[in-house]
């Protein structure tokens, strides 16, 4: 008997601990979070977001990122942000003009936001930048004192420069005593095979070379340019110094390079010659704005996204650097200009060495 009220009493014990465990259980799946939502432990984020205060500002303004997973978890500090593929902080200051988009990653998924920049004007509300910057263009001359067609090229390119100060040109020698590396880098990159062959601001186009027609210079010229630059430089026995400003009025386009080049006047050479006057060869033919070095790449070095800011000015600075052997130097011109992200020429500037040209 004793023994029969010992195993009821076990009985019984076993089975009030076993309701209490079911309803443990039910409890815990009734009031918990399902599998794969919220934020339980099993949950696996398929998507995230940011935000930002402000998606329209002025330049100087800071813009504070926060991203979010579906799940709803601020994953902020472990998300990448990139503009163009560099990165960047949260906050960050945006202190060029443009319209910008943000792409941020984290734990494998990516989202973007797009920031829109305005100039902050003088009243400091978006209003338009006050500088101006006279439109220049550039005329690249690819020649050779054996073609005997380039000195018609040459002629018409003279006729330009000296009709308007505000035509520039450079002439990239191919297979003579002036030609150089870093003119054929050029003449590779503008992919020429015909010579004479002139490029009106880099590769925004051609001038046909048949008659070379002053009018398809004129859209060039008219154009509004959004840069200028300023020139100085010193001459210091066989070296340089050269300083080169980039200014930018409401500019869009941050990706934007500056090439600087040593230029030559005055060469007297023999130049196998076909239509011009004066017999073939021309015995003293004079050689000018001879591309003689590129103190940046030969396509230009990339102008910095945080350097490019309204109404404030980039700084290049080439401090004794070499010039080239045998070239007269009373004779020597730095040219400087800005390209885009596709080689064309979006303004330009030049300088005799040893005298300061400022903005204009």
């Amino acid at each position: 008997m004793k023994t029969t009220k010992t195993i009821f009493k076990y009985f019984a014990l076993f089975v009030v601990f076993g309701i209490m465990s079911c309803g443990s259980d039910d409890d815990a799946t009734g009031s918990g979070t399902p599998p794969g939502g919220g934020n339980g432990s099993g949950a696996t984020a398929t998507s995230i977001t940011v935000a930002s205060a402000s998606t329209a500002l002025t330049v100087g303004d800071s813009a504070t990122f926060t991203v979010t997973d579906n799940l709803g978890n601020d994953v902020s500090s472990n998300a990448v942000l990139t503009i163009n593929g560099v990165v960047i902080t949260s906050p960050y200051v945006f202190n060029t003009v443009g319209t910008f988009v943000v792409t941020v990653t984290s734990g494998g998924l990516t989202t973007t936001i797009t920031i829109v920049v305005t100039a902050a004007g003088s009243g400091g509300s978006g209003g338009a930048s006050t500088r101006v910057f006279t439109t220049k263009i550039l005329l690249s001359d690819h020649t050779g004192t054996w073609c005997g067609a380039c000195p018609t090229a040459g002629a018409k390119v003279h006729a330009a420069t000296a009709a308007n100060a505000n035509v520039f040109a450079i002439a990239y020698h191919n297979g003579d005593s002036m030609s150089n590396a870093d003119a054929t880098a050029v003449e590779n990159a503008y992919s020429i095979n015909e010579f004479p062959t002139v490029k009106i601001n880099g590769k925004a186009g051609t001038w046909s070379w048949s008659n070379f027609p002053t009018a398809e210079l004129n859209p060039f010229l008219s154009a509004t340019q959004q840069t200028g630059l300023a020139i100085n430089s010193t001459i210091n026995g066989s070296n340089l110094d050269i300083t080169v400003k980039v200014g930018f009025a409401n500019i869009t386009n941050t990706n934007l390079k500056l090439t600087v080049w040593l230029l030559e006047d005055g060469k007297i050479e023999s130049q196998s010659n076909y239509y011009e006057p004066g017999g073939n060869p021309l015995a003293s033919y004079e050689h000018n704005d001879i591309a003689r070095k590129a103190y940046t790449a030969p396509m230009g070095d990339v102008i910095p996204v945080g350097s490019i800011v309204v109404d404030a000015d980039y700084t290049k600075a080439f401090t004794g650097v070499a010039i080239p052997s045998g070239v007269d130097t009373s004779k020597l011109r730095i040219l400087a200009f800005v390209t885009d992200s596709a080689d064309k020429v979006l303004n330009v500037q030049a300088s005799a060495t040893g005298v300061n040209k400022d903005f204009d």
